[in-house]
């Protein structure tokens, strides 16, 4: 892991330079300060629209307060709408270009993770396939375990409590891994690594159901995204899955679930909101349609 004692920290010219932005009104940054492997920016911000060139280093996204309306096109994938609510983050990755129309005033905490820390815990997770490993971008999405790191880092930042540097970077560490081992895909789309047999289309549109919030994820937007109808949409899934849209979708909840039933103690309301679920109800009801056990009953077999 990246944390020398020569290693100079991020810099904000390193970063998109979004909070230094005259748009909008920087509350505090972290340059300066003895942080090696994240640079921190927090700033309440008004609508704007443009064009980031790529930046070198990884970016998440943890909105405070307030909601926004978030129109976002990232190289390589499907654009997506969305609004950013409170706890709600995202992901930029680093190296690519980006366009964003936002619409709304929040008040954002963007963390930007030195892209070398990443990229060693890529190479040791993934072997002999990390130089076709990824970040998926998100917008918007829940993370109850990445939050938590985010807000230790946003208490050092803002000085409410005292945290250590060597905390701070900790943290930052500790994102790296979640990013790494819950918001990456293998090859150029992860849906071409599960599904060779389809389309371009096809494949794009189940990258972007991957990517996107899963409020997004109604039959009429994904008909969008696609440029289809909702039944030439429904047909084509059929097809090419065996399955509806609706039962992909669910299909991938389910295994977010047993993923995080197997890896985490987290509470079953968060991991159900974490997963994509409604509340904790819904994701019962569904995990024991689709596995044959509630899921209390798995996560005690997994341990």
């Amino acid at each position: 892991m990246n944390t020398d004692a020569s290693v100079s920290g991020i810099r904000a010219d390193e970063t998109h330079g979004i909070a230094l932005s005259r748009t909008h009104r920087l509350l505090a940054h972290s340059e300066g300060r003895p942080w090696k492997n994240v640079y921190a920016s927090l700033a309440s911000e008004r609508s704007w629209s443009g064009t980031l060139p790529p930046a070198p280093h990884h970016c998440v996204v943890y909105c405070l307060n307030q909601a926004a309306h978030v129109q976002r096109e990232i190289d390589g994938w499907v654009s997506t709408t969305s609004k950013l609510l409170p706890r709600r983050l995202g992901i930029i990755p680093g190296k690519v270009g980006s366009h964003w129309d936002v619409r709304g005033n929040p008040d954002i905490l963007l963390l930007y993770l030195r892209s070398s820390m990443v990229e060693e815990l890529v190479a040791d997770s993934y072997g002999e396939v990390a130089a076709d490993v990824s970040i998926i971008p998100r917008t918007a999405f829940v993370d109850p375990t990445l939050e938590q790191l985010a807000l230790t880092v946003l208490d050092g930042l803002s000085g409410r409590r005292h945290v250590a540097d060597a905390i701070i970077d900790a943290m930052a560490n500790a994102m790296a891994a979640r990013l790494v081992s819950d918001h990456m895909q293998i090859g150029t789309s992860s849906a071409e690594a599960r599904f060779p047999q389809t389309g371009t289309r096809m494949q794009r549109l189940l990258s972007h159901i991957d990517a996107a919030p899963d409020d997004e994820l109604t039959l009429p937007q994904l008909a969008r995204e696609a440029n289809l109808s909702p039944d030439h949409l429904i047909r084509a899934f059929k097809r090419e899955l065996g399955v509806t849209p609706h039962q992909y979708i669910m299909q991938r909840r389910i295994d977010r679930a047993r993923k995080l039933l197997a890896s985490t103690n987290m509470p079953l309301a968060e991991l159900a909101q974490a997963a994509g679920f409604s509340d904790q109800s819904h994701l019962t009801t569904a995990f024991r349609k689709a596995v044959g056990v509630s899921p209390a009953r798995y996560r005690r077999h997994e341990e």
